[in-house]
């Protein structure tokens, strides 16, 4: 076996073992229901009479012609998830394999640290959302491979013998492959162009004729895409070309400042800046993430600066150009991406980043401060991985909450024709199961999660279709418990006591379980504050707590209920419905908590138990929210199991 095969045989083992670990990654994120943002091209071709007008009418919103196309054909055919989870896994390989690629042969980066760089990009903390949500997948998957392909066909250009005009006619139309799937881009290929253009002027080594053609190339590969899209825009979009994500007009101002220095910070010193539906758990606006972000920005700081005073007279005319280079994709892809704002400045904006940081690293002259600074980058985002910061982000909790709501219905036994989703927001739900309201799509009902994800089987509709109609129209919800921080469990609730938990009434108390109230006393209760008398509705404020402790058996898959009414003259009182989930030890688990606001006419409060693992009994409060809530009254707590 002579050398070459030898490298060709190595090579492909790398490669190799990135696809492996980017499949396991996959599969890790994957679950079997299409949901969110994904679900709108269903509706269109749902809506649709044939492919073409499914196409077009989906670049109604943007003509990303490429990336739109792969949704039309995935809508049109029916395609199962997992099909969008392959390409969103091949744009993801391709992506991390072409990192490692340039690195070793074209910044003389070793195996390891190439595949350091490739690993940058397959656990990068701004793309892990993507192995969750595959709309966002495989427009940040794919758009990242063909970019870094065009950057490779340049490399190739500038690297050859010879500039030929084919090699231009291709790296041009890499450039509009690119900017049909995700037009950001477009800011990555001005300064990949103008690097070409300042080669060309500067670069006085090679004929006048290839030095022409690469400026030209370096013009082309950013003004034809640019104009391509912006005809496609007048053409097919309803929206204009400054429109930015949901459907917003981008605007600068100092927000955008903001943003921008945000964002280039969470890359580059590992802070963790931002919306946490948006970047996840560990967010700067909490204390944990606030000392986990400082704490890296301190160790990266230190490393960046020492590497580049390290590495100065190291670097040479050539290295020195590709590092501003980088350096300058690094810059326009963050100024682009903060152009909406801080309050829709999401996270995966960054992934490419992430592989624009580690490609700039490897372009630093050789230490072990470069080293380090590489794999400090890379244990940011294996901390967060570890960390599953990325379960806080909403498109994951999302993705999470489709799964089990279609695996839910594949696995129960046949409930009826239609189903309502209980314990979830009614705009997170709405996104859920109905995606977004563009071209007439109706997000109050599931219509197109369940022609998609559940075929034949009943349908659900978020708690919100209860607006235009009535809950007679149902026969059974799906239900996750209020209170509860991170409910996990869902429960089949069926018709006959939906009431009970949607629209609950006085009169469902009738033969339920009391625990206690006026006509049954308050045998049992312990009282923080004066006890009430034996036979009285107990009046609660601040300096009045009751408590009961009963074993788990006697609640777990009960609704618990309490009558109450406020007796202020300051209208509703904050009154907590208050589980508190104790082991055997008697200490606390979990606190199952739903705020409610009783009014002066007495109502019914209701609350789906939901005991945690390794619960053992069950403390159940009578409590003011604060200590400057109520007065109020509670003339009966009891408990109502499903019939």
């Amino acid at each position: 076996m002579n050398d070459s095969m030898l490298v060709r045989s190595g090579l492909a083992f790398q490669l190799a073992l990135m696809g492996g670990f980017a499949l396991l990654l996959t599969l890790f994120g994957y679950q079997s229901a299409y949901f969110g943002d994904e679900l709108f091209p269903f509706f269109v071709a749902k809506t649709s009479s044939s492919l073409p007008e499914a196409f077009f009418r989906i670049n109604e919103y943007k003509p990303r012609f490429i990336f739109n196309g792969i949704w039309a054909l995935l809508t049109w055919w029916q395609a199962p998830r997992y099909v969008a989870a392959i390409l969103n896994f091949l744009g993801m390989w391709s992506a991390a394999s072409l990192v490692f690629i340039l690195g070793r042969r074209y910044l003389a980066a070793s195996v390891p640290l190439a595949m350091a760089a490739a690993a940058c990009v397959l656990i990068s903390r701004f793309g892990m959302v993507l192995y969750h949500d595959y709309l966002s997948g495989i427009i940040g998957t794919w758009g990242l491979a063909l970019f870094l392909g065009t950057v490779s066909c340049l490399c190739g250009l500038v690297f050859a013998q010879r500039i030929s005009v084919a090699g231009c006619a291709v790296y041009v139309g890499m450039g509009v492959l690119t900017i049909f799937v995700y037009e950001t881009y477009v800011a990555g290929l001005f300064v990949l162009g103008s690097a070409g253009v300042l080669l060309a002027l500067f670069d006085r080594s090679r004929p006048a004729r290839e030095r022409r053609l690469l400026a030209l190339a370096g013009v082309l590969v950013w003004t034809v895409p640019l104009s391509m899209f912006v005809l496609a825009t007048k053409w097919l979009s309803t929206f204009s070309v400054m429109t930015g994500t949901a459907g917003q007009t981008v605007s600068v101002g100092m927000g955008n400042i903001r943003t921008f220095l945000h964002f280039l910070s969470n890359v580059l010193l590992g802070t963790n800046y931002g919306l946490e539906w948006f970047t996840g758990y560990f967010n700067a606006a909490t204390r944990e993430g606030r000392l986990a972000g400082y704490g890296f920005a301190v160790v990266l700081a230190f490393l960046w600066i020492s590497t580049l005073i390290r590495s100065r007279a190291a670097w040479r005319p050539r290295s020195l150009f590709i590092s501003i280079v980088l350096l300058g994709m690094i810059v326009a892809t963050v100024a682009i991406s903060s152009l909406p704002g801080a309050e829709k400045a999401d996270g995966r904006w960054m992934f490419p980043v992430s592989a624009f940081a580690a490609l700039f690293v490897l372009s630093i002259p050789a230490s072990l401060l470069r080293n380090m600074l590489l794999i400090s980058l890379l244990g940011v985002s294996a901390f967060h991985l570890s960390m599953r910061s990325y379960d806080g982000i909403y498109n994951v909790q999302a993705s999470h909450a489709a799964g089990k709501l279609a695996a839910a219905m594949h696995g129960a036994a046949p409930l009826g024709k239609r189903g309502l989703v209980l314990g979830i927001a009614d705009g997170d739900l709405e996104w859920v199961l109905g995606g977004n309201a563009l071209q007439g799509n109706d997000v109050t009902n599931g219509d197109v999660f369940c022609w998609i994800n559940l075929k034949t089987l009943p349908c659900l509709d978020p708690r919100s279709a209860l607006n235009r109609a009535s809950l007679d129209a149902y026969d059974f919800a799906l239900a996750y418990a209020d209170g509860v921080r991170a409910p996990t469990r869902l429960y089949v609730v069926p018709g006959s006591v939906l009431p009970l938990l949607v629209h609950p009434t006085l009169d469902m108390i009738d033969g339920s379980r009391a625990l206690g109230g006026t006509d049954n006393g308050w045998n049992g209760w312990a009282w923080q504050g004066a006890a009430p008398a034996a036979e009285t509705d107990v009046e609660i404020s601040g300096g009045r707590v009751g408590t009961l402790r009963v074993p788990v058996a006697d609640i777990e898959g009960a609704v618990i209920a309490y009558e109450a009414y406020s007796t202020g003259e300051a209208g509703p009182a904050g009154m907590r419905l208050q589980v508190n989930w104790l082991d055997e030890k008697s200490d606390l688990v979990a606190a199952q908590i739903k705020v409610v606001a009783p009014e002066q006419a007495p109502r019914l409060f209701t609350m789906l138990l939901d005991p945690p693992a390794g619960s053992a009994s069950a403390e159940i409060y009578v409590t003011a929210h604060d200590g400057s809530s109520g007065p109020f009254s509670v003339p009966y707590v009891g408990v109502v199991r499903p019939r």
